[in-house]
């Protein structure tokens, strides 16, 4: 698949369009509240994303390997690659398809942005 990534996006305005080669690595399921705090704070860290670096990097042949973020019933979500940040760092608007639905899936109920805070708002 294709989609054009963005380097600090700050919110989910910034993420439309195809570009780049990218295989998603984990599909990481978030509370649709914390979803809503995540597309609209982008740059902020998240332990979802700390927890998940390892997966996300560029190879040889420039594949993107992604985690991409959504929320239960959601028909798009977020792809990121941290480039080792605990920020989605470069990212991508994806809409969701049929797909998806044979990639590893993750509910992540852990929630904490980079200042402690457990709540979304």
């Amino acid at each position: 698949m294709k989609v054009d990534i963005f380097e600090k996006a700050t919110n989910i305005k910034k993420l439309i369009n195809k570009n780049y080669e990218v295989k998603i690595e984990k599909v990481i399921e978030i509370d649709v509240d914390w979803f809503h705090k995540f597309e609209n704070d982008l740059l902020n860290d998240y332990d979802f994303i700390k927890d998940n670096v390892d997966f996300m990097y560029i190879d040889n042949h420039n594949v993107w390997h992604c985690i991409l973020i959504t929320y239960s019933g959601s028909d798009y979500g977020i792809l990121v690659e941290s480039e080792g940040y605990h920020y989605a760092r470069y990212s991508a608007y994806l809409e969701l398809n049929n797909d998806i639905d044979e990639l590893k899936w993750e509910k992540y109920s852990q929630f904490k942005t980079s200042n402690g805070n457990n709540t979304p708002f």
